[in-house]
């Protein structure tokens, strides 16, 4: 997880102060020009006796500044609090799981229970193979894996919108390999093997 990952609310907090301190900041009227300094400026007597001394002007800089300063405020703080938080994975999803060397597809419920960012899960598949896990979320980046030491099989993926992620599985130990696509509150009916009108064999179960 990366530093900007874990810091982000600090980060919204000083960018959002700092954005409200600098709008307080350009809202104070200029200071005043002392009347003594004024006395000994040129052209002081002339501008006495024409009845009136010239107004400050407001340097052109400062919009300009607190300009990028408002635009970089709002984008740093939909960025970090809302943009980054906008995944939830807590939910039940269902979806095809494909082997890298088989046309076969087998269908997956998975359960994520926790928070949006790590928790555990358990699987369900169409072979009638159970197994639990944990993962893990990092902005759009999905991790999860078995807790079987057996067969530590290894998910990695990211959400494409709100309710649909897909990735790839790694079996450890056999170098097995392939893809998964998952769904936000699909049905395990939904989905049928590609090349057969039977449910496919999942490979992640012993035979």
């Amino acid at each position: 997880m990366s530093f900007i990952t874990r810091q982000k609310r600090v980060i919204a907090l000083i960018t959002a102060f700092s954005f409200f301190y600098l709008i307080g900041i350009a809202s104070l009227p200029l200071a005043a020009v002392d009347s003594a300094s004024a006395e000994r400026q040129p052209g002081a007597i002339e501008k006495t006796g024409s009845g009136g001394a010239h107004a400050a002007k407001k340097s052109p800089l400062i919009p300009i500044l607190i300009g990028v300063a408002a635009a970089g405020a709002v984008a740093a703080v939909l960025f970090l609090v809302v943009l980054k938080s906008s995944y939830n994975i807590v939910d039940t999803w269902t979806g095809p799981f494909g082997s890298d060397t088989s046309t076969h597809q087998w269908t997956v419920t998975i359960t994520f229970a926790g928070d949006k960012k790590s928790g555990t899960f358990t699987y369900h598949d169409s072979d009638g193979w159970d197994e639990t896990g944990t993962y893990a979320v990092d902005g759009k980046d999905v991790t999860f894996a078995f807790d079987s030491e057996e067969d530590p099989i290894r998910f990695t993926g990211s959400f494409s919108d709100k309710d649909h992620m897909n990735g790839t599985w790694l079996h450890v130990t056999v170098g097995a390999t392939g893809t998964w696509t998952l769904s936000r509150g699909a049905t395990i009916t939904a989905f049928t093997p590609i090349d057969s009108p039977l449910t496919a064999a999942s490979p992640f179960k012993k035979r």
